[in-house]
């Protein structure tokens, strides 16, 4: 039941009426797509037997801003559950699709990337460090405003050390493989990715802090173009 991106009709309607009967779907439509915000317009699909309504979707896509010629999408949890090779410096910690940026301006403030990618997908530790939060308990579909943890839904917290600290926010609730405590290696799956908290669709919320103040990943990990696609384990 998986629908390949070049099987997207040109109007998100006629995706939605000619398989509504057969699937379950939810969308989401950011309200902040203001130029120049990091953040383009773009919609959630999760397709999947109609499963969405018992909150265990099968899939998940998510399709480009309409200006955009290209749609970039992820139709299969990336999970293997093995953890990946470490080493120096800062990796990127999920696959999928880099949707939402580092941004301060008068339309607001996000201190982080963005991921998006299926409930499922492994999450892992961007350098090695040590588990300073580890919490769960929040439902997997999450939903604007949820107050679940503050907001962050199921999240991790990693102490680099030398004043950097990294947080992953929105996870699986029971997914977690690593507590509080933990010394833990670069490319150690965390968890899974999913939607809980204050979200729209199942996604990473990525940060990375220095001193306690929130920086651009883009600068430290390799983020690409926004609605372009990463890879866990890569790095600058």
């Amino acid at each position: 039941n998986q629908l390949e991106a070049s099987n997207y009709p040109d109007r998100l309607t006629d995706f939605l009426e000619q398989n509504a009967p057969n699937f379950g779907f939810n969308l989401s439509y950011p309200e902040n797509s203001t130029a120049g915000a990091g953040y383009e317009p773009w919609h959630w699909v999760f397709v999947g037997n109609d499963t969405y309504k018992n909150s265990t979707p099968l899939e998940s896509f998510v399709i480009g801003s309409p200006s955009s010629s290209s749609q970039n999408c992820v139709s299969s949890s990336n999970s293997s559950g093995s953890d990946l090779a470490g080493g120096d410096g800062f990796i990127i910690p999920m696959s999928g699709v880099y949707f939402s940026g580092f941004y301060r301006n008068s339309g607001g403030y996000h201190g982080a990337i963005d991921i998006a990618g299926p409930t499922g997908t492994d999450v892992f530790a961007s350098k090695d460090g040590t588990i300073t939060t580890a919490l769960d308990g929040c439902p997997d579909v999450g939903f604007p405003g949820s107050g679940c943890n503050g907001g962050a839904g199921n999240y991790i917290v990693i102490d680099h050390g030398d004043g950097f600290v990294t947080r992953y926010l929105h996870l699986q609730n029971g997914s977690f493989n690593v507590s509080e405590g933990d010394e833990v290696k670069q490319g150690k799956v965390l968890g899974l990715g999913a939607s809980s908290g204050s979200s729209e669709g199942p996604h990473l919320h990525f940060e990375i802090i220095k001193n306690g103040q929130q920086q651009d990943p883009c600068n430290i990990v390799p983020c690409g173009s926004i609605n372009g696609t990463v890879k866990a384990g890569d790095k600058k």
